[in-house]
């Protein structure tokens, strides 16, 4: 479950960040500053990514919980398996998943910075190849 959860996340975050991009860019009729669709592209990236993270800590809670059979919020006694301990590892490495909102922010503004300069670069491209054909 996880590892396709980790997939469809990271498929969201790039498309969500090029159709906001491309929509300002190239579609819509009102232009807006590019700091602000850049920000609000971030600002979109990171929100998902926190998503991520709280979906992935439920999902691994409820792994965790499933071996409680007692519902004493401990594994003890027969709850103690091979399984159950495999869990708990999993659900207490959180080092990712506690520093999500800084590591979330920082490739967000990579990212869509990339993404940006890459985008200008295209419409600089198509515009010159429109003013050549218009030209010959």
């Amino acid at each position: 479950m996880l590892p396709i959860l980790k997939n469809i996340f990271i498929i969201l975050l790039i498309i969500t960040s090029i159709m906001i991009q491309g929509y300002f860019r190239f579609i819509c009729k009102r232009k807006m500053p590019t700091i602000l669709v850049v920000m609000l592209s971030v600002v979109i990236f990171w929100l998902i990514v926190q998503f991520g993270v709280y979906l992935t800590n439920e999902i691994l809670q409820a792994r965790v919980d499933a071996f409680d059979l007692n519902h004493n919020t401990f594994i003890d006694g027969d709850e103690v398996t091979e399984e159950a301990l495999e869990a708990l590892r999993q659900k207490t490495s959180d080092t990712g998943r506690a520093l999500a909102p800084f590591t979330g922010a920082i490739f967000g503004v990579l990212y869509n910075g990339l993404l940006w300069f890459v985008l200008a670069l295209l419409a600089n491209i198509w515009q010159v190849i429109r003013e050549r054909k218009s030209k010959s």
